[in-house]
């Protein structure tokens, strides 16, 4: 398959802010988009938690394999 078109949206100076029963509020958006086959989503926002430089390379690096090798595995780094 050829990408036909993309969209980036960064926000300045974002950074996630937690408040109570957050954890329910994620999982409703996160189940609401993952059933868009054609949708990642990438970054500390995307994530919902601090990532820190070592996830950010490796979510780089697993979305740079997902897409080339047109894998289907998520491109999130792993929980320790």
């Amino acid at each position: 398959e050829v990408v036909s078109d993309y969209f980036c949206h960064q926000v300045k100076e974002a950074y996630p802010i937690y408040t109570r029963g957050y954890k329910d509020n994620i999982g409703v958006a996160t189940r609401h988009l993952s059933s868009f086959q054609n949708l990642d989503c990438f970054g500390r926002n995307a994530l919902f938690k601090y990532g820190n430089m070592d996830d950010s390379i490796e979510m780089g690096l697993n979305a740079a394999d997902k897409y080339l090798k047109n894998q289907e595995a998520s491109v999130y780094p792993e929980d320790d």
